[in-house]
């Protein structure tokens, strides 16, 4: 069982990319990816059982897509992901949701998207780090830590193998990949609907 974890970045940042064994060992040094095209390719050389990726994987149909409001109501606030339309008129902000629109197009020409599914097994699928840490810590962030050492906290509790988590990108992938580690276990559920999107957290 091994789960590829991608954290979506800007046009510059690119993409970070790291693959979790079910032991939450690493099973392939971490990477940066600069071309989501190349995306397809790394799934391919490394065969993972499913693709997590952080963005966004379809666009709303108004202001916001139904996983975000019911993540909301459970807590977990992010950023609201508008209509393609809407975006394309911001995309200095917006950019990274369509870096992640281009990730996902390569994604699942190896994984298709995982739409609910019995099984998550050969797809890919919509993460969201902040969903998985307060998921796992069962708390918001706490304002005594910086983001990127509560994450770390989680993923050491989770037994997650950091030697080469050399930065807070790496970490996010890494909690991508747990994600879809927990999915594939069992230990999953699921905001939104097929249509806009199904992002996939563990059960808080």
């Amino acid at each position: 069982m091994i789960a590829l974890g991608i954290d979506v970045g800007g046009t510059r940042k690119g993409f970070h990319a790291v693959t979790l064994a079910g032991d939450r060992s690493l099973r392939h040094p971490p990477g940066r990816i600069r071309r989501a095209e190349d995306l397809e390719t790394l799934i391919r050389e490394t065969n993972p059982t499913v693709v997590a990726i952080d963005a966004p994987c379809g666009w709303s149909r108004a202001k916001s897509r139904l996983a975000e409001r019911a993540l909301a109501q459970a807590g977990v606030s992010s950023f609201c992901t508008p209509s393609r339309e809407r975006a394309a008129q911001t995309m200095g902000f917006y950019g990274w949701m369509f870096n992640g629109e281009a990730a996902f197009a390569a994604a699942i020409n190896a994984r298709p998207l995982y739409r609910g599914e019995a099984s998550f097994e050969g797809r890919t699928m919509e993460v969201f780090p902040n969903a998985t840490a307060f998921a796992l810590s069962g708390e918001r962030q706490p304002k005594t830590i910086s983001k990127v050492n509560w994450r770390r906290a989680v993923l050491d509790a989770q037994g997650v193998d950091q030697s080469r988590l050399v930065n807070v990108d790496f970490v996010d992938a890494a909690l991508c990949a747990l994600t879809g580690l927990l999915a594939l276990e069992g230990n999953f559920q699921g905001f939104g609907e097929p249509g806009e999107g199904i992002l996939v957290a563990p059960r808080f």
